[in-house]
């Protein structure tokens, strides 16, 4: 079914089919509020205290429901929701909307619009763009519409969702959003006022926000059988006992025992072979049915079940006290689940005793995830204590209360257990389950390094402490065979406004040889060993922020032989102060910023530039798109400004190429351009360059116009930038250079879109149906002149000192197919085939920076000049199937200087796998590399993944991994083998379903141990 479109929305909604974008003082002559009750429905007669934005607005959703509170219009979209306002988009499961006309400048509507959104999340956006997930948000907005309302869905109706039927929960989302809406008008009307209760229309057996908040904080202990409930009896046979003290009733034959308690809607359920009810004496009028007040207890025996929906209890023999509201069963078995860890929870043990609906006692008891009488995985304990919580989250003005339920425990004598054999005890625990203090446990085994045990702890649960709320801390404990313990921390805290982390490893001592990357090994016999590391952040107001981070390492081995990941993925590694202020389109930071150690960890910058820099401080202030005609030309004219002022070092790497493991002339050559017995700062000095301070003044200013020619927008601009410094680097330069550089650039982009539909486009092969064709040609040419050149300058920051000039022209176009996949009432967008190429030709005296150039439209002086092309593709053949690849050809050297290609296929459902090859010229190197997974049963998967080095000629590296899925766990092997160190690896993998990542078992080779990347 095609989808319906634009015209009917915006005659629906009233809006204007022909606007023009001007806001006038009409503005103000919009009421404020006409007095109506605020119910939710519709806004009352309240306008958003907000300017409006001109804009455009978009609804698409598979199924749209529509219909109309007064003047205002109501839509409950459903279905792969999309939603455009202004210039904000954001996808989600479901979003109920207002749209209500409140006035009009200049011919032009203005839209009032609140939506609310179910499990939402903006679109995909430019980096640096701001992003938004959540599981409810509210959205309002004032638009001034430049286009009619657009509306696209597969199935349109008349009329509010229903609470009956199918449409019963999309109508109780309505009801939630009204309360919403209520709430954030009544917030704007009375913003000094706390929430109020009873502003919105209460509905039949459902409790207000407000009373839901003190109904459930601070209750205590609910009873097992409340006194206003109701039990009912179902006997096969049945036998009346009457005394002076006490009446009983026997039930044989098989036996059911309901409760229902009518305040709290709360059932539980008993199943028995045969039940004793022990009554209050006196007449007994109606056996079957009797009030909890009666009632002194119940005993059950054979087979005993009872279950209210959350628990579960089993065993042999079970006696309800109901006056001491307590419960006592013999050989019994309980049964939950964790909702929010998505796991049963069972517990066998020698008795089990309920001492409130929501509270179990268990002796000598076994904790496991599985049904099975003998677990393959489970947690011992004298005793326990299992108690769900109901954790009530308060009511905010743009938000109902919410209830979040939880299972904890406390535990006595504690013990892992690999089937009936205990292989680890801990004397007390107290907290959530998922907190259980082991968390982490490996064997690992490496060429060169020996074997090792390493542990991970939770260091509250080991004190039997609940964290503070947002704080988290891990205690590491390994044992080195051939080289001594090692302790560390990883620690980890967060509160509204600010978060941190803080990491520190360290041996104790250290003695024996590393590992490296390289395969070589490097002889280390000192004393203690580690790494810190350390960030906060604080958000001290809505523009200012600010960073302080520091980090120290022993030695410059240590990192590539224990956190190669750190030093190939971390930011730098660096001690650093920084306050931030961001305003609507203007940032200001001031920055100290320096290295403790004398050596560079980071791999990037040691192969780069060899050397980190020391700001001892740096201040900067930038401003974004200054709109320099916005009154008379808004939009056409922009102004871009940037100042900085600092102090400056470079801090060289004062370490030798054979301490990290390049202990040969070849290796040394290749990474570093130096002798085994060389560091990198030798180099850097030979070439002239010095640690001294240089104090350095920038700034740089761009004009931009943007002029509509015909279907095309041309933005000439130009660009000028002064650096002065107290230093001519005449030892770097020989004298050719000078204290202040200036340096000028100008240019002319254009570009335009054309595109077209072929209605007719039908394929089951190549899975199209329509076909949209969008082509983007665009062009732009650059020259810049300076009088300095980039060579002649030590680079302090690539963005300041590394610029390119001379000219540069490109010509591109970005090419894209569109079509609908999915089927009837299932219709989505995709992008089948994008193609982007450029052509980049350079003048002769625009020097390459690089051997692969690269062309950026945003600010061409970082570019790499040349003559080259480059052109991206990706083909979507379906959508289990695509290919990607990218190629940039050398016209200079007329060759290819780097390629790639890859490809990605889902087969069927647990069956995936994908190839990756990759040419660069400059290294001489072509790597193929492929992986798959495939679920061979229901229980057995396979893993494998390789890469092929084709220059050479041999393999580079490999590995299989096979996964045998449990009952209660999951256990694996893998086998790896890495050409280039020379290693190879056994591993084990074990994996307790339900568990915080995984306990691994690692043997030869396997590697060492990792944190986060930042």
């Amino acid at each position: 079914m095609r989808r319906t479109r634009g015209l009917f929305l915006g005659a629906l909604l009233g809006a204007p089919l022909c606007l023009t974008p001007a806001i006038t003082p009409a503005l103000a002559q919009i009421p404020s509020f006409a007095g109506g009750p605020i119910t939710g429905r519709d806004f009352a007669g309240v306008q958003f205290l907000q300017q409006p934005v001109a804009g455009t607005i978009h609804f698409a959703g598979t199924h749209i429901a529509h219909w109309s509170e007064g003047a205002c219009r109501r839509l409950l979209i459903t279905g792969r929701v999309r939603v455009r306002l202004a210039q904000y988009s954001f996808e989600a499961k479901r979003a109920s909307v207002w749209i209500e006309r409140v006035g009009e400048a200049e011919g032009k509507a203005i839209q009032q619009v609140f939506v609310y959104f179910d499990e939402v999340g903006t679109t995909a956006a430019a980096s640096g763009a701001v992003s938004i997930s959540a599981p409810r948000l509210p959205v309002r907005a004032m638009i001034l519409l430049e286009a009619p309302i657009d509306l696209a869905a597969d199935l349109v109706t008349d009329g509010r969702p229903q609470q009956r039927g199918r449409s019963a929960a999309d109508a109780e989302f309505v009801l939630e959003a009204e309360d919403v809406l209520a709430r954030v008008i009544n917030r704007q009307l009375n913003p000094d006022a706390p929430p109020l209760t009873g502003l919105t229309q209460r509905r039949d057996g459902l409790p207000t926000a407000g009373e839901l908040t003190r109904r459930l904080e601070g209750a205590p202990p609910a009873p097992i059988f409340a006194r206003q409930g109701i039990i009912s009896v179902s006997p096969g046979n049945v036998t009346v006992v009457s005394g002076e003290t006490e009446n009983a009733v026997m039930a044989s034959d098989g036996v059911t025992v309901a409760y229902f308690d009518q305040s709290t809607r709360r059932t539980l359920q008993l199943t028995a072979q045969r039940a004793v009810i022990f009554l209050d004496p006196g007449p007994l009028a109606d056996f079957a049915r009797l009030s909890v007040e009666q009632v002194r207890g119940i005993y059950l025996e054979g087979d005993v079940t009872a279950t209210d929906g959350k628990y579960t209890l089993r065993g042999p023999q079970i006696y309800y006290d109901l006056r001491a509201n307590k419960a006592v069963l013999l050989d019994a078995v309980f049964w939950t689940y964790d909702e929010r860890r998505r796991v049963p929870l069972y517990v066998r043990a020698e008795s089990i005793r309920q001492e409130s609906s929501q509270q179990f006692t268990a002796t000598k008891a076994v904790f496991t995830n599985t049904a099975f009488f003998d677990p393959e995985f489970s947690i011992g304990a004298s005793s326990v204590t299992i108690t769900r919580e109901d954790k009530v989250i308060p009511a905010t003005p743009d938000s109902p209360a919410q209830v979040q339920t939880a299972t904890t425990a406390e535990a006595k004598n504690v013990t892992l257990r690999a089937g009936s054999v205990p292989f680890f005890w801990w004397p007390y625990y107290r907290g959530d389950p998922e907190l259980f203090p082991l968390k982490d446990f490996r064997f690992e085994n490496r060429t060169g390094m020996g074997g090792s045990i390493k542990t991970r702890w939770n260091a509250h649960a080991l004190m039997g402490r609940k964290p503070p709320e947002g704080f988290s801390s891990e205690l590491i404990a390994d044992l080195y065979f051939e080289r001594g313990p090692a302790l560390g921390t990883d620690t980890r805290w967060e509160s509204e406004n600010s978060k941190g982390r803080a990491f520190v490893y360290g041996l104790l001592p250290d003695r024996g040889d590393d590992r490296m990357p390289t395969g070589a090994t490097v002889n280390r016999d000192t004393g203690v060993r580690g790494i810190l590391t350390a960030e906060q952040r604080w958000r001290m107001s809505e523009s200012w922020t600010l960073l302080a981070e520091g980090s120290y390492i022993s030695d410059e081995s240590f990192v590539p032989a224990y956190f190669e990941s750190l030093g190939k993925n971390r930011r730098e590694f660096t001690n650093r102060l920084l306050a931030q202020r961001t305003g609507e389109n203007t940032v200001f930071t001031a920055q100290a910023k320096g290295s403790l150690n004398d050596f560079v960890a980071n791999e990037y910058l040691l192969q780069s530039q060899g050397y980190s820099v020391a700001k001892l401080p740096e201040v900067a202030y930038v401003r974004l798109a200054d709109d320099v005609l916005y009154e008379s030309f808004p939009g056409s004219l922009t102004y871009f400004s940037e100042y900085r002022a600092g102090r400056l070092e470079l801090q060289f790497d004062e370490n030798t190429a054979a301490s990290r493991g390049m202990n040969s002339l070849a290796r040394a050559q290749r990474a570093f351009g130096i002798t085994p017995t060389q560091s990198p700062g030798d180099a850097l000095r030979a070439a002239g360059l010095t640690e001294d301070a240089v104090h350095r003044l920038d700034t740089r200013h761009e004009l931009a116009a943007k002029i509509p020619w015909g279907p095309a927008i041309v933005t000439p601009f130009v660009v000028g930038r002064v650096t002065a410094y107290d230093d001519d680097f005449s030892s770097y330069n020989a004298g050719r250079g000078d204290d202040i550089r200036l340096w000028s650039a100008a240019g002319v982009r254009v570009s335009t879109t054309v595109s077209r539909v072929y209605e007719d486009v039908e394929s089951r092969v190549l899975d199209l149906h329509r076909l949209r064709h969008v082509l983007e040609p665009n062009a732009s040419v650059w020259i810049a002149g300076t009088s300095v050149e980039s060579r002649l300058l030590p680079v302090y920051d690539e963005s300041i000192e590394a610029l390119a000039d001379g000219a540069i022209a490109k010509v591109g176009l970005t090419q894209v197919l569109q079509t609908q996949r999915g089927g009837a009432g299932r219709w989505h967008s995709t992008d089948v085939l994008t193609l982007d190429t450029h052509v980049v030709v350079s003048s002769g005296d625009a020097d390459p920076r690089g051997p692969i150039g690269r062309y950026y439209d945003f600010r061409p002086e970082y570019s790499n000049p040349g003559e080259y092309l480059v052109a991206d593709a990706m083909w979507r053949v379906t959508d289990a199937f695509a290919l990607t690849g990218s190629s940039v050809f050398d016209f200079d050297k007329n060759q290819q200087a780097m390629a790639s290609t890859g490809l990605l296929i889902y087969h069927a459902p647990g069956f995936i796998s994908g190839i990756d090859a990759r040419y660069i010229n400059s290294q001489d190197s072509t790597i193929i590399s492929v992986g798959t997974q495939y679920d061979l049963t229901s229980k057995y998967a396979i893993a494998l993944a390789g890469s092929y080095d084709a220059t050479r000629g041999g393999i580079q590296g490999g590995g299989v991994e096979v996964r045998r899925r449990f009952a209660s766990l999951m256990f694996g092997v893998n086998v790896g083998y890495n050409d280039i160190s020379g290693e190879t690896s056994l591993g084990f993998v074990l994996v307790p379903y339900g568990a915080v990542g995984e306990a691994r078992i690692s043997g030869i080779g396997a590697s060492g141990t990792s944190i986060d990347g930042d």
